[in-house]
């Protein structure tokens, strides 16, 4: 006897309207959230966090120890300001009116067919597509897959499912169409 998942995941069964009815409701359902109960949580936690404050501070007389403690922070905050000053001083003196950084010259599509492997001329095609899905074969050589097969072949290779001989597409594998 087969046993059947507990959660059945199949976007791909419903309707548009199905589809477009869900998200609505679930976008309806996290605006009550955030409109009517997230104040009233951050409310409680106000009254929580005041009670606290109070109890700490005056009943447990911890007010002169944050006082001290703000007067060690100011001085780690200006000892952090004054050394990156320095640096920023350092650094205009070393590099003032030197440009260092080298520009690399843009890539060719001759010369990214080249990288991956792609025959001529299959670049300007691979751009003019509406949806792309980049896919690594065993061998470990990329192959692009058009639109109406992308969403599919993702899932199968997220699944570890793909079968490189079905597939259709640009590069590494057989191909449908070119």
């Amino acid at each position: 006897m087969s046993r059947q998942p507990l959660i059945i995941d199949r976007p791909d069964a419903l309707n548009k309207i199905r589809r477009r009815t869900e998200w609505s409701m679930t976008t309806i359902g996290w605006v009550i959230w955030f409109t009517l109960c997230r104040p009233i949580l951050m409310l409680a936690l106000w009254v929580f966090g005041i009670r606290q404050m109070y109890v700490h501070m005056v009943k447990l007389h911890g007010f002169p120890a944050v006082l001290e403690f703000f007067k060690v922070y100011g001085w780690v905050i200006l000892g952090i300001a004054v050394a990156l000053r320095l640096w920023n001083y350092y650094n205009i003196v070393l590099f003032r009116n030197r440009e260092r950084r080298r520009h690399v010259r843009e890539t060719t599509s001759q010369e990214m067919e080249r990288s991956f492997g792609l025959p001529d001329g299959s670049l300007t095609r691979i751009q003019s597509w509406r949806e792309v899905a980049v896919v690594f074969d065993s061998d470990g050589r990329v192959q692009f897959h058009r639109s109406g097969a992308a969403r599919a072949l993702a899932h199968e290779v997220v699944n570890g499912r793909l079968d490189p001989m079905r597939s259709s597409g640009i590069g590494g594998a057989p191909s449908s169409h070119a």
